[in-house]
């Protein structure tokens, strides 16, 4: 018998042949899992590295462009122009962020330098000195207690497994440090050019933007293209409006915490709240960062009650970072239950790590959008 190409029996013929493929394919990849992750990832990396100067450029680019356009909204107004070579407000912008990064190094650097000229670096390490005699001999007597119990007599070796652990802990750390300094070199090539390419991609925003639409056309049907346009407007708003927003926050926030813990006394205050500025970035997570670290390092200081001082305030900074700032520097952009946040970060970091738990939270608030767009208004107008 034989089979036209727009006989029913073809159709069905084809349909179950591609079904019996996918299902094969699928069952491969399910089998294989691993395997092809491992693949899948080793290759994503070497892509990563290879355009990481690329990278780099597009993502300083897309954050310094509202400065950009700033300066270039500001020389219109001065000079009376309707429009203005892109170059000089993207040479302001480039100029005025390395000045802040250079401003901030300089504090960092006299914050150190007066804590070494005032002693209190060798304070720091007499108390972390005593701290450290303290837990040895806390071990060595409970070791001893637990030997003259009958049914405590293998406390020692439990002792001593902690023990081992927190030493083995400590030597994980510090060859992640090492590693860290190795890559360093690297790194800082990879990001001075990303420089030189921000820079390009700043000054020639206008004509990629032609090249983009063009492109676009190009690829996307006519019926599909108004549609995908507006979900890359969705992409821009969220995640523009939440990662920048997010380190306004940390700016203002790595102020405020600096001047507080200078106020108050604390050594090294600039450093914790630069460091503290930055762990803000993780919601929920991050803050905790700027308590540990301030009643840290003023309860091992020569006054001890400053550690004290230390934690209320970045607690009473942290609520008005909560209820003021970020409600001002986010607006709506972001708006989800904690629990879909924490979700986004721990499922995040689980599966991409530090660049995981930075975008998770924006992921899904972009997911979120979707889901309204096309499915409705499924939270009532709530929080979701």
């Amino acid at each position: 018998m034989k089979f036209e190409k727009n006989n029913k029996y073809f159709t069905i013929s084809v349909y179950i042949v591609v079904s019996i493929l996918v299902t094969i394919l699928g069952a491969f990849l399910l089998i294989n899992f691993k395997l092809m992750g491992g693949y899948i990832a080793t290759f994503v990396k070497w892509l990563f590295d290879l355009f990481k100067p690329l990278i780099f450029g597009i993502i300083i680019a897309y954050l310094l462009d509202p400065l950009t356009d700033f300066f270039e909204r500001w020389i219109k107004r001065i000079f009376h122009k309707e429009s203005v070579n892109r170059s000089w407000p993207t040479l302001f912008t480039l100029l005025t962020f390395i000045l802040i990064v250079l401003l901030f190094t300089l504090v960092i650097v006299m914050n150190v330098r007066k804590v070494i000229g005032g002693g209190a670096i060798q304070n720091l390490q007499d108390s972390l000195t005593g701290y450290a005699q303290y837990f040895t001999s806390m071990i060595q007597n409970m070791d001893f207690a637990t030997s003259k119990l009958p049914f405590l007599q293998n406390g020692g070796d439990l002792i001593g497994r902690v023990y081992e652990g927190i030493n083995s802990f400590v030597n994980w750390l510090s060859s992640k440090g090492v590693d860290t300094l190795t890559n360093l070199g690297g790194n800082l090539l990879n990001l001075g050019l990303g420089f030189v390419i921000a820079f390009y991609t700043l000054k020639d925003k206008t004509k990629l933007l032609r090249i983009y639409n063009r492109f676009l056309s190009l690829i996307v049907p006519d019926k599909m293209e108004s549609e995908v346009r507006d979900i890359g407007r969705d992409i821009d708003y969220v995640f523009s409006g939440y990662i920048r927003g997010q380190l306004i926050d940390a700016v203002i926030m790595a102020t405020l915490i600096s001047v507080t813990l200078m106020v108050i006394g604390i050594d090294f205050a600039i450093i914790i709240g630069v460091i503290s500025g930055i762990f803000n970035l993780i919601p929920y997570f991050g803050p905790v960062i700027g308590f540990i670290l301030a009643g840290l390092i003023g309860f091992i200081g020569p006054h001890p009650i400053r550690g004290v001082y230390a934690v209320i305030a970045v607690m009473i900074l942290q609520q008005i970072d909560g209820w003021f700032i970020v409600p001002k520097v986010m607006g709506k952009t972001v708006k989800l239950h904690p629990i879909a946040v924490l979700l986004a970060i721990v499922i995040g970091g689980k599966l991409f790590g530090l660049v995981g738990i930075l975008l998770g939270v924006p992921t899904v608030a972009f997911i979120r959008l979707l889901i309204m767009r096309y499915m409705g208004d499924l939270f009532n107008g709530e929080e979701c």
